[in-house]
């Protein structure tokens, strides 16, 4: 202490100095001279510096709490957006949805997502989230807002898998209403885009731009739900048979939504039909 009191004795001239500095800004800022006014001014932008190196100090130690909030923000406002455009592809889905009465009355849609999808390869599938308990089973139909999508094969609670009309494996029966001729469409493997129209006779004249609808021979689907466009039709050298190629009617590359056909009366048929192939 004594050390300390010796120390403010020898700098005793700075301390008066210092004191009597204040004393003079003190009187000079309380009056209303040139001098008062430059040094008010002076004083609020010290004071305006300060406060903002301290505000740049303060944010710098919440730089990592900010760059949180901010994320959990932006995931927010993206799961919202998300959302809405989820809702306007449904509505606008089920605005251009087929109204045929048979497809109303004697089927239930489920509508679904569609989480993950195929195109490249022989045979493709996507997965849907809806699965056995919205009531989806094996063997249902699905439809796309603007035509044929699959067929449900495996099912969990929550999800199904559905096997694509972009399959090899997987044939539509199909209708052609100008021409009245029943056949069936298979995807070959190639252009997502397009699939053959098999077993149409030479007699039969299939035109370019005729709607192929299913036809009633399959309850997985219901009747005259279009499946696709004639674009090309060919004579087959040496056959008896045109080579017609099919424009499908749903984009498979922009699959996104889905319904699956719960047929109503199913248990009713399958008791009644039981032991015969229909």
């Amino acid at each position: 202490m004594q050390a300390f009191f010796a120390f403010l004795y020898r700098i005793r001239a700075f301390l008066l100095f210092v004191v009597l500095e204040v004393i003079a800004i003190v009187w000079m800022g309380q009056g209303n001279s040139y001098h008062s006014y430059i040094l008010r001014q002076w004083g609020r932008e010290f004071s305006g510096f300060v406060q903002t190196q301290v505000a740049g100090v303060y944010a710098f130690f919440h730089l990592k709490q900010d760059h949180r909030m901010l994320l959990q923000e932006n995931s927010r406002l993206r799961s919202e957006l998300w959302q809405a455009y989820a809702h306007i592809n449904q509505l606008e889905a089920l605005r251009h949805l087929p109204q045929d009465s048979l497809l109303r009355t004697r089927y239930e849609l489920v509508d679904a997502n569609v989480i993950s999808n195929q195109t490249q390869f022989t045979t493709n599938y996507f997965l849907i989230n809806k699965g056995s308990r919205a009531g989806v089973a094996p063997g249902m139909g699905v439809i796309s807002s603007t035509g044929v999508a699959g067929k449900v094969v495996k099912c969990s609670p929550h999800y199904a898998v559905v096997l694509s009309l972009l399959s090899t494996k997987f044939g539509v029966s199909a209708y052609l209403p100008r021409v009245g001729h029943e056949s069936f469409v298979r995807w070959e493997g190639r252009n997502p885009q397009y699939a053959v129209l098999k077993d149409i006779p030479q007699p039969v004249k299939v035109s370019r731009g005729d709607s192929v609808f299913t036809s009633n021979f399959s309850r997985i689907f219901p009747k005259n739900l279009l499946v696709g466009t004639v674009v090309e039709v060919k004579d087959i050298p040496g056959s008896t048979y045109h080579d017609v190629i099919v424009k499908l009617s749903t984009d498979f590359r922009q699959l996104r939504y889905v319904y699956v056909l719960k047929e109503k009366d199913k248990e009713e048929i399958d008791r009644l039909t039981e032991g015969i192939n229909f």
